[in-house]
Parts: C-alpha cells; sequence; structure tokens
C-alpha cells in the first residue's frame, strides 16, 4: 500500500511538473509570437508588454501548487494590472506623449469651455441682435458653443440632419469631413455670410486666417495665456431674407465646389423646377491657376519620376505611392494677390500599404533576410492599419488638413471631393506644398488651384440684405416657432429661412397653411406672391403625439391588467379562505 501511494505521489508530482512546463512553454511562445508579428510604436510600449510576459512566465509555475481560491486571487490581481496598463498607462505610451497631462483636470470643465475659451470672448461684445461666430487656428471643444451659450456652425452629435452634411459634402467643406461633426466653414465667405456669421475669432496677428470682409477689429483680449481678437463684418446675412431668383437642383449638383458657393450668392436653390420665380443667370469668376509639380528641392514630377530613396514617394502619372511619413510634394503655382485661394481636390481615394510593401527599393535590398520573414509575418496578421487619409496643406503661413476617412473606417461618411481655403492675402503668394502623413497609395481624379476674387462677394451679400431689410420685419424665433411680416412688391420672392430643413416644421402664411420647401439643399423657404404676410413656422418633434398617446394607452393598459390581477389573487385568496375553514369543520 506504501509503495502504491509513493508511486501515485511520484506520477502526480510528475504530471504536475509536466502541467508547469506545458504553461511556461505556452507563455514563451505567446512572447515570441507577439514580438514577432506586432509592431510596437514606442519603446516604453514594449518595455511594458515585455514586463508583462515575464509576469506571466513567472506566475505560470505557480498556479499548479495553488488552491482554487488563491490562484483566482492571483489571476484577479494580474487582470487588474492589465486594466490598469491598458486604460491610464498606455495614454502614457500609446502615442509616444503623455495625453494624461492634456485631459481636463476635474472640476476645470467650465473654466476650459467658458470662462477662459477665447471664442468666449464674442459674448464681450454686447450686440443683442441674432448673429453667428466662427474661429480660425483656435482649440475648438465641440459643442462649447452650446455650453457658452451662443450660436455658431459648431456641432458633434451622432443624432444629426443628414441634409446639413449633404450640404457640406456637396460644397468639399473640409472643416465637416465626418458626417456627424461640424467644426466651422473653413473661413470661406460665402458659406459664412449665409450662415449669419457677424464675429470670426483668430490668435492676434493670424490676418491670413480671417476671412476678407470681417475688416473691424471690436475686441481683444486674453485666454489661454495668449491674446486672441474677435473682428466682425457688416456683409453677413440676417436669420430671414428673400431670394428673387432660383436654381434648379439639377444644375446646382452639377456645378463643382467653387462655382456651388458662388451660386448660392445669386439664387435659392430649389428641388423643383416649377418655381414661379426666375432662373438666375449665373456668372463665375474664380481663376485656375496652372502649377507644376516640383521635389521639395525643385526637381519637376514626371510619370515615373520621383527617386524613392531620396524623396520617399513615387510617382506613376496616376498615383504616388509614399513610403515614409510626412512625405511632401510641391505645388508651384503664383497666386497673385487680393484673392482667396483654393485646393480642389477630387476623387481623393488611398489605399495604405503593407509592411513589406512601406520598403524602398534600396531598403528591401538591404533588408536581411530574419526582418522580411518578419515583416511577412506582420504582413498576414497585421495587413494595413491606417483606414484614415490625412493629407495637409501649406501656403505661406497657412496650414490645412483633410482628413479623408476611408470605407475601411468607421468614420467613412462617402466623402472625396474637397475645397481647402488656403487664406486670403493682399501680397502674392506661390509654392503651395502638400503633406502626405501616412504611408501609402494616394491619387486624385483631378488636382486645382483656384483664385477666388472677393469684390463680387461683398456686392452680392449686400444685395441680399438690402432686399430683405425691407421686406421682413418682426422676426422673433422662441427655439420652436419662427414668425415674421414679409411684404412682397410686384415679382414674387422665396423668404429663405437659416434654419435646417426638417420634417417636424410646418409652416401657416396668414393663419392658412403653406408648402414649406427645402432651399439651398439644407434648409427652408416659402415663395410668397405680392402683399404683406404674416408667416409663422413652427416646430413639432414628429411621432411625438402618437408617442404621448400609445404611452397613456400603455399605463391605462398596465393599470387595468394590475387592478384585474389584484382582484382576482383576492378571489384565490377568499376561495382558498373558505376551503380551509371547511375542512376544518369537516374534521372537527
Amino acid at each position: 500500500y506504501s509503495m502504491k501511494k509513493s508511486l501515485c505521489g511520484h506520477c502526480l508530482n510528475r504530471k504536475k511538473g509536466r502541467s508547469a512546463a506545458a504553461v511556461k512553454g505556452s507563455v514563451a511562445y505567446a512572447f515570441v509570437v507577439a514580438f514577432v508579428l506586432f509592431p510596437f510604436t514606442t519603446k516604453e510600449a514594449l518595455f511594458g508588454v515585455a514586463m508583462l510576459l515575464v509576469l506571466l512566465v513567472a506566475l505560470a509555475g505557480t498556479f499548479c501548487t495553488l488552491t482554487g481560491k488563491k490562484a483566482a486571487v492571483l489571476l484577479s490581481l494580474l487582470a487588474c494590472v492589465c486594466f490598469f496598463y491598458n486604460g491610464y498607462g498606455s495614454q502614457f505610451v500609446a502615442s509616444g506623449g503623455n495625453r494624461v497631462a492634456g485631459q481636463v483636470g476635474l472640476g476645470r470643465s467650465h473654466d476650459v469651455l467658458v470662462e477662459n475659451n477665447p471664442t468666449t470672448l464674442v459674448s464681450r461684445t454686447g450686440d443683442d441682435s441674432f448673429w453667428r461666430y466662427d474661429s480660425a487656428e483656435v482649440v475648438q471643444y465641440l459643442n462649447s458653443n452650446m455650453v457658452q451659450r451662443l450660436k455658431s456652425p459648431l456641432f458633434y452629435d451622432s443624432y444629426y440632419n443628414d441634409l446639413v452634411d449633404e450640404y457640406h459634402t456637396g460644397l468639399g467643406l473640409a472643416a465637416s469631413s465626418i458626417n456627424f461633426m461640424y467644426a466651422g466653414l473653413d473661413s470661406r465667405t460665402p458659406l459664412e455670410a449665409l450662415a449669419g456669421v457677424k464675429y470670426f475669432v483668430t490668435p492676434d496677428e493670424s490676418d491670413d486666417l480671417i476671412p476678407p470682409l470681417f475688416d473691424t477689429t471690436v475686441f481683444e483680449g486674453e485666454a489661454e495665456g495668449s491674446i486672441f481678437r474677435v473682428s466682425q463684418t457688416d456683409s453677413y446675412l440676417p436669420l430671414v431674407f428673400t431670394y428673387d431668383k432660383v436654381i434648379d437642383r439639377t444644375v446646382y449638383d452639377e456645378l463643382d465646389p467653387s462655382r456651388k458657393q458662388q451660386a448660392l450668392l445669386q439664387g435659392a436653390v430649389v428641388e423643383s423646377s416649377s418655381s414661379p420665380l426666375e432662373d438666375a443667370n449665373l456668372v463665375f469668376t474664380e481663376e485656375r491657376l496652372g502649377f507644376k509639380l516640383e521635389s521639395l528641392d525643385g526637381t519637376p514630377i514626371v510619370a515615373g519620376g520621383g527617386k524613392e530613396d531620396e524623396t520617399g514617394f513615387s510617382y506613376d502619372g496616376e498615383r504616388f505611392t509614399v513610403y515614409r511619413a510626412d512625405t511632401r510634394i510641391v505645388l508651384d503655382v503664383q497666386v497673385p494677390p487680393d484673392v482667396d485661394a483654393y485646393v480642389a481636390i477630387a476623387g481623393l481615394s488611398y489605399r495604405d500599404l503593407l509592411p513589406s510593401e512601406r520598403l524602398t527599393g534600396s531598403e528591401r535590398a538591404e533588408t536581411p533576410l530574419y526582418r522580411k520573414q518578419q515583416l511577412a509575418f506582420q504582413d498576414i496578421v497585421y495587413g494595413v492599419g491606417t483606414v484614415d487619409a490625412k493629407v495637409r496643406l501649406s501656403l505661406a503661413g497657412v496650414e490645412k488638413t483633410i482628413w479623408n476617412p476611408t470605407n475601411a473606417s468607421h468614420l467613412y461618411g462617402g466623402k472625396d471631393e474637397w475645397l481647402v481655403n488656403m487664406g486670403y492675402s493682399n501680397e502674392p503668394r506661390q509654392r503651395i506644398e502638400l503633406i502626405f502623413q501616412d504611408p501609402g497609395v494616394y491619387s486624385f481624379d483631378d488636382l486645382q488651384v483656384l483664385a477666388q476674387p472677393v469684390d463680387c462677394y461683398e456686392s452680392q451679400i449686400q444685395q441680399l440684405k438690402d432686399a430683405g431689410a425691407d421686406k421682413v420685419a418682426d422676426v422673433r424665433f422662441d427655439g420652436s416657432t419662427l414668425s415674421c411680416r414679409v411684404s412682397i412688391e410686384n415679382d414674387p420672392r422665396l423668404v429663405y429661412f437659416m434654419v435646417p430643413f426638417s420634417k417636424g416644421w410646418t409652416a401657416q402664411v396668414d393663419g392658412r397653411p403653406a408648402e414649406l420647401l427645402q432651399a439651398n439643399v439644407a434648409f427652408m423657404g416659402i415663395e410668397l406672391g405680392e402683399g404683406v404676410h404674416e408667416v409663422v413656422l413652427h416646430y413639432e418633434t414628429p411621432g411625438l403625439k402618437a408617442g404621448v398617446v400609445l404611452t397613456a394607452l400603455g399605463i391605462v393598459v398596465c393599470a387595468v391588467a394590475m387592478l384585474a390581477r389584484r382582484r382576482l389573487f383576492s378571489s384565490h385568496t377568499k376561495r382558498h379562505m373558505d376551503l380551509s375553514a371547511t375542512d376544518k369543520g369537516a374534521q372537527q
């Protein structure tokens, strides 16, 4: 018996040893696979994962000798360490910097969003009329304008009006690269005017970032430790104004973004071609500038050119293959003075490179075999990781970014056409740099540089403003009801409301229901004939009444069911008591 017990114990110890060895082997294998297959962007991340795996190897041999409770406690502690590293420690190393230090501290949100926010400076103007503000080169805390109780074309919410996004997309607005996030109007004069933007906030001495018609400085103040300027324009449009011309939607959709923004100041875009208003005779004043593609050193870029080992890219006549981050090419162009400069990009597409494809010809020849095998593993497991193409543009100190999510990104919204405002200057400018932020294959269906004079804008905006000044009066807006009095003489007009179109809006003219039109793609309008009219627009959440009725009905049904259940329970209880009493009497 004792010999049998000894043999059993020996076998058990051998099994435990094998189990411990198997666990250590598995962890060691995981260690090797992790380091071969997965890239680490920083040494800190590499060190953190290495320490974690070493800890696993050290603990693996103890699991077989621990009781179930102790092993569970140890595993729980290890999980806590992992969660702590993932949620806090990785903030320091994931992007190579201390991201935690950049977070807003507890109790400081109001100070950051309101008290010390540069855009709050516009509230000190004391202007109690209807206006909006926009900004450039100012840190934008999304939706901060709601906390400030100020109006601005800033917005961030997954519940958004898709017509506004359609409006921005058609205009190639780079500040709205994501469907549900609007970060201003890119200093584009027509769009700022059509949105009722009266004030513009910029850092001091940033003249090129200010739209040219914002020619009056009304306030300067300090915020975030710097001086900011509030500029004002008189060339902005009121909440309600009138158009005397219209543009059919099919005609508008055929225009490029540059011409679309010019057209919006010449006529209202309507969905139907049966409008009683005259069609606008569109006039366009932009100039398309010729340019040469060059490398940074001034070498012309031609098809088959681009020495990838020296420049970091190659060009085959249709696409740029970029091997290094922040690779630059130059558009050698002469931009005349006193114009807005635009870069128009149509059909921007991007494909990330596999790890093994990021080697240039000479790098591939010099790469040792083990490194090539490592890259091959990464091709299979890691694949392509970048799904958002970012292209930065720079001209005379003004830098803008195109953020173009691809269809592999959860932020993709079908956008591939952009019109980027590179600012206004009264001096000639030259050489626009395109900076490809990530390695990959970039291609464009069309790439243009445009010069847009602004003199015509001022006259067109003033014409719309003057036309509405003596025709629209007593404008009142309380959030759900917008009312005004409109006087029309002779020819019919379209009364335009600077409020997004939605199914919840209804219109009345002189107390009678009227058709509310979708104007300028995303906003509202009503066509009126001669006379003085009282116009009232009212918003009610679609389905609100039906929801209230169904809720009330549900409450009634629940109440009836509860009463019926209580009565049924009472009758069952009474019957049970009667039966119990009968049984007791029979027993006696």
